[in-house]
């Protein structure tokens, strides 16, 4: 939805996967905080598993912008006449 609403608009798409990036960043940095390596393999598991799905996030966001762009390819822009064929 949101590259669609880029593309009606005329905003570049870049611009928004490069804040979910620099968001994805800022979290990456807070669960790597989060790591810990004392406590019961359950506890450990589990820092180290969300420090590696937010990092897989990354390619997932950019896969599914990657599909989002192929569905939204023709839209019509801002400003562009939409012309109605008439049988």
């Amino acid at each position: 939805a949101l590259s669609a609403i880029c593309q009606l608009l005329q905003r570049p798409r870049w611009g928004v996967y490069i804040l979910v990036l620099v968001l994805s960043d800022v979290m990456s940095i807070h669960f790597f905080f989060m790591v810990t390596g004392v406590g019961s393999w359950l506890h450990i598991g589990q820092s180290l598993s969300r420090f590696g799905i937010l990092n897989s996030m990354v390619a997932l966001v950019l896969l599914l912008f990657g599909l989002s762009h192929g569905f939204t390819y023709d839209l019509p822009q801002e400003g562009d006449r939409v012309v109605l064929k008439s049988q």
